[in-house]
């Protein structure tokens, strides 16, 4: 479970990301799940993309009550289109799988400047 959620509401607000604060906190998740040196998850890597499993994270966030189907199609949609992170899908057998990267434009988050 993650324990802590850091959500810079100011960095949001300022830069005029249009979320809302769950998706704050999904996009915390996908942050420290790409900055993540842990081996599970480094091996699930391919070419800079870490593998975003839907419900690892609704099982990791038990608070934040998210529901697969708003996450699949409200959630992920206004944070693609902050441009934060990168997505890629890579089909399997059974589906879809979704990679994610962090672009520059996430470091927006942790300091106190603004897009040009």
């Amino acid at each position: 479970m993650q324990y802590n959620i850091f959500v810079n509401q100011y960095a949001i607000i300022k830069n005029k990301f249009k979320i809302d604060l769950l998706d704050a906190v999904i996009i915390d998740y996908m942050r420290k799940l790409c900055a993540s040196s842990s081996k599970a998850i480094e091996i699930k890597r391919e070419d800079g993309y870490t593998w975003f499993n839907y419900q690892h994270m609704i099982n990791e966030l038990p608070l934040a009550g998210i529901k697969i189907n708003t996450l699949k199609n409200h959630n992920i949609k206004r944070i693609k289109d902050t441009g934060l992170f990168d997505f890629k899908l890579k089909k399997i057998k059974d589906g879809s799988m979704i990679y994610i990267k962090p672009t520059p434009k996430c470091d927006l988050l942790d300091r106190e400047q603004t897009l040009q």
